[in-house]
């Protein structure tokens, strides 16, 4: 039966209700989201708002489940479309950011990584920028204050990347995949084999700096190391080794295969 049809029989206060706040829910989670990346609104409040549209959103699945139930087994309401748009729009709001973060709900809970934990490349150009809000200011400062976590075991694949090619040539190839990536570049020091630049995640538009090192090791063979490491937040979701195994395909596929270490 539908609300025009119903005439006089008042749909649920669960449907209507529910349609409200998914309606605000999902202006929240998109104010959040749009607010942090342009810079409007602060992380310490876009986050916290993400988060408190995702619990209203929740809410109005469940009022306007309620409704569309209530509607089914009481002569006297209707669930109404607006029930089912308050479930449609709520699951379809949660299941989309479920998707993009999926891949990483189960990473550690660091931010910062690297190919060569023992010997990071550090960040000069870029120090003060991603320094400016820790309370540490090196990666093995900050890998000692994580004491609880084994940074090096997270992602145990991540290691230096050992090439046959000369190191100009890995460094002209590091420096156009940093371009490709869409990364914004910092400095570009061919003389000490670096590279800074600055990723911008796709949702909430946080900024991740990245540093790159291409250098000759002690077989005379060329050492490519990365580290990427996030500006905010405790945990990275496991955008930072991706990122580096991205740059990382992006470089070798720039060189002849048999380069490949």
């Amino acid at each position: 039966m539908s609300e025009a049809m119903a005439g006089a029989t008042p749909v649920s206060l669960a449907s209507r209700l529910g349609y409200t706040l998914a309606l605000i829910g999902i202006g929240l989670m998109i104010l959040g989201t749009i607010g942090n990346r342009t810079g409007i609104i602060g992380t310490s409040i876009a986050l916290p708002m993400f988060g408190i549209g995702a619990l209203v959103v929740i809410t109005a699945i469940v009022l306007g489940l309620f409704g569309v139930i209530r509607g089914w087994a009481s002569p006297h309401v209707i669930g109404g479309t607006k029930g089912w748009l308050a479930i449609v729009l709520g699951i379809a709001a949660i299941a989309i950011t479920f998707f993009i973060v999926k891949d990483g709900l189960s990473a550690p809970p660091i931010h910062d990584v690297t190919t060569a934990p023992s010997d990071p490349p550090e960040f000069v150009t870029l120090y003060d920028a991603h320094y400016a809000g820790r309370d540490y200011d090196s990666f093995a400062a900050y890998d000692e204050s994580r004491d609880q976590i084994d940074i090096a075991g997270a992602y145990p694949d991540l290691k230096t990347v050992t090439l046959s090619n000369s190191v100009n040539d890995v460094f002209k190839a590091a420096e156009n995949a940093a371009a490709q990536m869409g990364w914004e570049v910092a400095a570009v020091v061919a003389e000490e084999g670096r590279i800074e630049a600055t990723a911008t995640t796709p949702l909430f538009g946080y900024k991740d700096d990245v540093v790159i090192r291409v250098r000759l090791d002690a077989d005379n063979q060329t050492a490519l190391d990365v580290r990427s490491a996030s500006r905010v937040g405790e945990g990275d979701l496991g955008a930072n080794a991706k990122r580096i195994i991205a740059f990382i395909d992006a470089v070798t596929a720039q060189l002849p295969p048999a380069a490949g270490g």
